[in-house]
């Protein structure tokens, strides 16, 4: 590499070569650019070979990227000739470079990956002492994934004992039992635990009698051949060692990396750029927990001194060791135990000759750098910073008696939220508003990072994805660290095919896959073609199951009966004799195949009912259906068995085979990435599996393997891309930024929660330099503390979004906050008024008033000012509800929109609370508007006035038998056999053949999945059989009665009247019948009871259910008024009722009073509630109004956990009025509320008018007929 380093120019300015070029060195800085300054004016200052590759080891690609970038942006702009690998490639290559390629293989015999297996033959065989706790374990396994879990746990272990213990397995494989601390002399190893080192001998007799050569078998063994290699004196220089390596950015290594680091400084030289907070010696310092414990520890002793009693005395720490800064002491133990490794291996006359180097060029090994100016004002943040680099302990920072202006200083800011959802919205309008301050700043100056980035990424895409490029307040971004969406949905996909054996097959589930791309091409199947499949799939009742035998191979129904049986009591509705195959894919095959060859039939045939809506050209698509049915039920069977490695590979690349095509265009890459993904994993696995040897394995634990090593990775490239990176903290990414965001700082969240073993013998005997994620969360923390140039932002979920209680940080922003508290305060206040100053505690919905506050023109494009701001301009209300409203896009003139410039008021929290938007009407209306109003009358101004659905979405497939029925199902269901009933009454039908007709529909039902089967669909149901005669011998009286009539339809058209009622009615009603005495009729029926249940013991007028009859009213007087009065009767499933002929202008006063407050009701929700106005007004016609409001309102909120109130249950009723008293005004106005005024002009006329249809009535039609 020939590139000259970021700054400054006099770096390449000499060529001159050391005498000596080997060597370990350690460069500290507290910033990473500083290091990569060093490194490349070492490189230019000792050039290589031309065309000698530079070889870096780095922590991660994206230190790599940040690396290359920054190396090509210098002045000879351009970065070649680099190999920048990760330790353990770097060390793998070296050592095939020392040992040769032949001699080392690319993955030891004990490697996690075939240990796991190797374990997994020897537990069964494992008895006796020591190896109780593991048979313990095992023998509550049923299907082995208790034994292939455990497995993985210990290969896993032994992985990591490999890397950071070799002495213990050295000593276990040589049968000594004991545990080697980092100083001191072996311990016993405890008896519970023995069963480790007694299975690690296991594993080496097990490699031995397979023949396998201890010397290659593990990483431990390879390294020991390498250590001797390069002790040897006279050994020549290994032909494939880099002439410099630098090592630049890690937090940690291995022993085993070190070693090799300083083993080959023997031969090339090896800069270690180590990033270092701190420029004091800080190796020794402690927290003050700590400090006090060994000290607290030490006077107990003395104690015991005074008392008499034995003590072996300890010597007291010195308080120099707590006297260091807080949060070094108690974030940075891993980097402190690193860098005391890099000092023991480092070598002091190289690092003299270095420092001398550089300090011509105007550097030293020691890069130190103060965040402070030149006069030493600097921000808080970098006052923070300094207090680190030297490392002030406590009482010195109280000295200085430092003091914030948070107005002038936002360089440090806390954000506390009800949800994630909201700390992402909140980061969008921050990073506006700093892109609008600041010109100079760009989106790739920014990072965002958060404990997962699969939680946020979701999140993120929603919020920051909605903004189109084109509009002012886009902010690209990328998410790094995130799998592909499209190869993870492959990943997915392939492990519920790998569940087929246990899958119960659900609609849903299937038309899931079917949103594959790979999975629907493998079928064929187009997007058109998904969605037909989709509407057919539902209306032929699939739910779940192929067929009735894998339902009973799930054991989830019975066995079949007895074809040979007849049992002349089976009921009507029975299904045929195997019942179990109902609702499943198979019975919904032959329905579309039915329907494709005889179309839409009213009944069934030969026990199929055919599926409407097949046209007779699309029997291909029902064929790519069959074949996909056929193609799960074939793999369902074939990877149901145990089968041994071998054959389990054949059958996993045939399941991948027939179900998965990814030959797609580029659009589908990352699917074609996830399958190739696949099947190199599944070969893979297969290797390492053959250690398993021939016994059979269960698909869980195959597919278990198999899956956890293929699931798709995030992309490398999307780290430092050129926009906002949001990524997980993740070790060893300290670089730097000018802003920096840490999101989801909740307790318990952040230091991430990760378990151990309790069989992990790190964990109790740790030492310097092991991974313990908690210290290394601790550390994260830290370095992006100090990463962060110009601003840090820590946000959390602050906020119940429940009931606003208050939830905690993590415990690392606690002591942050209170280290700010301690060290910092306010001009006129102390360090919690600080504090408070510097957190914002937002509002829990983005349109809240507080983010939209007035302003005037003049302020529209100036940057937001406030800790509460938006520029979410969507929700603001309309222009017109506001004074100063500004004109269509508000603040969009700087490089990111401002907040929305007009001062509109918040969302008014009810709609009758709020004007809503001008409306055109149209000029006429039908009846089904009246209806629709006088029914539900919240719901009609939501839905004709606004054209607002609410809960109207589209329900996902439901995957459940109909084992229970709604109110709707009810409903349609009793509709269509009153409906079938009448017809063939009319028609001139016996009773039985009336029946006939009923039982008709039910068994359509059943055989559509509508309604439950068998016995338990009867019961359901109810007496409904008892209920047709009573319904044929009403139509029957009323076609006797009213024998007479026109079969030319009644047109009703009622002009506007000016602004009491703009709009026409305009309908087309069913000519009356007429009796011979000359009185008119008509007849109604519907699926509602119009009586109560018997078991309410409700009678006569108390048990019509009014709010029942809102269809037959309005019909009832639009007859009127359209011609002469006339009778209507209503029949249903439980009760008929009769509404006589009203008077002219009884007739008259009930339509315009309808027509009123359906037009009222247009412009705000009509109070009035059909479920409670008939107890209201009969609780006020008692003379009880106190009692009317109070039984209201249980009826309208509910009555505590058992009885649900309408508000509760009703989306419409819940917006436009959310309590009682916004409906029906407080308890002392009941008797002149809206509730009432609007029940006694649209129900009263209808309680006056309808009573039941009496004996009486319907023997007067058969002697009128007479």
């Amino acid at each position: 590499m020939h590139t000259q380093a970021p700054s400054p120019p006099s770096f390449g300015a000499s060529t001159e070569r050391t005498s000596d070029p080997s060597g370990l060195v350690v460069v500290h800085g507290n910033r990473a650019e500083r290091l990569l300054e060093v490194a490349a004016a070492w490189q230019r200052l000792r050039p290589t070979a031309p065309l000698e590759m530079q070889t870096w080891i780095v922590p991660s690609q994206g230190v790599a990227q940040w690396v290359r970038q920054t190396l090509a942006q210098g002045p000879d702009g351009i970065a070649a000739g680099l190999a920048l690998l990760l330790p353990a490639q770097w060390l793998w290559q070296t050592y095939r470079s020392v040992l040769g390629a032949a001699a080392v293989p690319d993955r030891p015999v004990l490697d996690e990956g075939p240990l796991a297996w190797r374990l997994w033959r020897l537990l069964p065989t494992l008895h006796g002492e020591p190896f109780g706790p593991l048979q313990a374990y095992l023998a509550l396994d049923g299907d082995g994934t208790r034994r292939a879990q455990l497995a993985q746990r210990l290969a896993d272990l032994y992985d990591q004992y490999q890397v950071y213990r070799p002495d213990w397995l050295d000593d276990w494989a040589a049968g000594r039992d004991v545990l080697r601390p980092a100083d001191g002399p072996p311990q016993p190893l405890p008896a519970a635990q023995r069963w480790q080192a007694a299975l690690w001998r296991a594993v080496q007799a097990d490699l031995a009698a397979s023949g396998v050569p201890t010397e290659v078998a593990s990483r431990p063994a390879l390294h020991a051949a390498f250590v001797a290699a390069m002790r040897r004196p006279a050994a020549a220089r290994p032909p494939g060692l880099p002439a410099r390596l630098v090592v630049f950015g890690l937090t940690g290594l291995p022993p085993a990396t070190l070693e090799a680091l300083a083993l080959v400084a023997r031969w090339c030289e090896v800069l270690v750029c180590v990033l270092n907070p701190c420029r004091e010696y800080w190796a020794d310092i402690v927290p003050d927990a700590q400090w006090l414990a060994r000290a607290s520890a030490r006077w107990r002793e003395r104690a015991a001194l005074r008392s008499g009693a034995p003590a072996v005395p300890a010597p007291l720490p010195d308080e120099s060791l707590a006297s260091g800064h807080p949060l070094l002491a108690a974030w940075g133990r891993q980097g402190r135990d690193f860098i005391a490794l890099l000092l023991a291996h480092e070598e002091r006359p190289v690092r003299d000759r270095l420092d001398a180097a550089l300090q011509a060029l105007g550097r030293g090994v020691d890069l130190f750098e103060s965040p402070l100016g030149q006069d030493g004002t600097a921000p808080l943040l970098a006052q923070l910073q300094d207090d680190i680099l030297h490392n002030r302990p406590l009482a010195e920072i109280r000295t200085r008696q430092r003091v914030v202006d948070p107005a002038a200083d936002a360089s440090l800011r806390f954000h506390v939220c009800h949800t994630a959802l909201r700390e992402v919205e909140v980061l969008h309008d921050q990073l506006l508003a700093a892109l609008h301050r600041d010109p100079t700043l760009a989106p790739r100056d920014v990072l965002v990072m958060v404990p997962d980035v699969a939680t946020y990424a979701p999140l993120v895409h929603a919020v920051f994805g909605r903004i189109a490029a084109d509009d002012p307040r886009h902010v690209p971004y990328t998410i790094s660290d995130a799998a592909d969406d499209a190869g993870l949905r492959v990943w997915t996909l392939v492990r519920d095919l790998c569940r087929l054996p246990h899958s119960r097959l659900t609609l849903a589930e299937v038309l899931g896959w079917l949103d594959v791309p790979a999975f629907a091409r493998r079928f064929a199947l187009t997007p058109p073609d998904i969605e037909r499949l989709r509407a057919w799939l539902h209306v032929a009742g699939v739910r779940w199951g192929l067929d009735a035998r894998h339902r009973r191979r799930l054991g989830l129904v019975g066995d079949a009966p007895d074809p040979g049986a007849d049992d002349a009591s089976e009921p009507a509705t029975a299904h045929r004799p195997d019942d179990a195959d109902r609702l499943t894919w198979r019975d919904g095959l032959r329905r579309l195949w039915a329907g494709y060859a005889m179309g839409a039939l009213d009944d069934e045939w030969q026990g199929v009912l055919p599926a409407p809506g097949v046209a007779p050209l699309e029997a291909a698509l029902i064929e790519r259906l069959e074949r996909l049915v056929a193609t799960l039920e074939r793999h369902a069977e074939a990877l149901a068995p145990p089968a041994p490695a071998a054959q389990w590979t054949q059958r996993l690349q045939g399941l991948l085979d027939d179900c998965l095509l990814a030959d797609a265009p580029a659009a589908d890459r990352a699917e074609t990435r996830a399958l190739q993904r696949l099947r190199a994993a599944l070969a893979e696995w297969a290797e390492d599996a053959a250690a398993a040897g021939d016994e059979p394995l269960p698909l869980a634990v195959v597919a278990d393997a198999w899956l956890a090593r293929a699931k798709p990775e995030a992309p490398g490239q999307r780290f430092l891309a050129g926009k906002v990176t949001f990524a997980t903290l993740l070790p060893m990414r300290a670089l730097p930024f000018r802003r920096i965001y840490l999101l989801g700082m909740g307790d318990g969240a952040y230091p991430r929660q990760r378990p151990t073993d309790d069989f992990d013998l790190m964990a109790l005997h740790p030492r310097p330099g092991d991974r313990l994620h908690r210290h290394e969360d601790q550390y994260l923390f830290l370095e992006a503390l100090l990463s962060a140039r110009e601003h840090l932002s820590v946000s959390w979920v602050g906020r119940s979004p429940v009931d606003d209680a208050a939830l905690e940080p993590s415990v690392l922003v606690q002591q942050l906050r209170d280290h700010l508290a301690a060290g910092w305060r306010l001009a006129d206040g102390d360090g919690d008024a600080l504090l408070r100053a510097l957190t914002t505690h937002h509002r829990l919905q983005p349109f809240d008033a507080q983010y939209y506050p007035p302003l005037p023109p003049e302020e529209w494009d100036a940057p937001p000012e406030g800790p509460w701001f938006s520029y979410a301009h969507e929700w603001l209300a309309a222009p017109a509800a506001s004074t100063n409203a500004a004109p269509s896009a508000s603040r969009t003139g700087s490089p990111a929109a401002s907040p929305a410039a007009s001062s509109a008021a918040s969302p008014a929290p009810s709609s009758h609370a709020s004007t809503p938007p001008a409306w055109q009407p149209p000029t006429a209306i039908d009846i089904d508007a009246l209806i629709g109003f006088l029914r539900h009358p919240a719901r009609a101004f939501f839905q004709q006035r606004l054209r607002v659905h609410l809960g109207d979405d589209e329900e996902p497939e439901d995957e459940r038998e109909p084992l229970t029925v709604d109110g709707l199902d009810r409903w349609q269901m009793d509709d269509a056999w009153v409906a079938r009933v009448v017809q063939a009454t009319r028609a001139g039908g016996t009773a039985d053949e009336a029946l006939a007709q009923a039982e008709a529909v039910w068994r359509r039902a059943v055989l559509a999945g509508r309604w439950p089967a068998g016995p338990f669909g009867e019961a359901m149901a109810g007496d409904w059989r008892d209920e047709v005669p009573r319904l044929w011998r009403a139509v029957r009286a009323f076609e006797q009665r009213y024998a007479e009539g026109s079969t030319r339809p009644r047109w009703l058209h009622a002009p506007p009247r000016g602004d009491a009622m703009p709009v026409a009615i305009e309908a087309v009603l069913p000519p009356p019948r007429r009796a011979p005495d000359g009185e008119r009729a008509q007849l109604l029926w519907q699926g509602s009871a119009l009586i109560e249940d018997p078991k309410a013991k409700k009678q006569g007028a108390a048990a019509i259910r009014y709010a029942k009859l809102a269809k037959a009213w309005v019909w009832h007087l639009a007859q009127h008024r359209a011609g002469e009065p006339l009778a209507t009767w209503v029949l249903s499933p439980r009760g008929s009722l009769l509404l006589p002929p009203l008077e002219a202008e009884a007739a008259t006063a009930a339509w315009e009073a309808l027509l009123h407050h359906w037009w009222q009701g247009m412009q705000r929700p009509c109070p009035y509630v059909p479920e409670l106005a008939a107890g209201f007004l009969r609780r006020l016609d008692d003379d009880a109004p106190d009692q009317a409001w109070w039984d209201a309102r249980r009826a309208y909120e509910g009555q505590g956990e058992h009885r649900q109130g309408i508000v509760e249950r009703d989306a419409y009723w819940r917006l436009a009025y959310p309590d009682f008293t916004a409906l029906a005004g407080p308890p002392d106005q009941a008797a002149d509320s809206p509730l009432r005024a609007a029940a006694e002009a649209l129900l009263r006329p209808l309680m006056l008018a309808a009573r039941s249809l009496t004996n009486e009535d319907l023997h007067a039609g058969a002697e009128a007929s007479a």
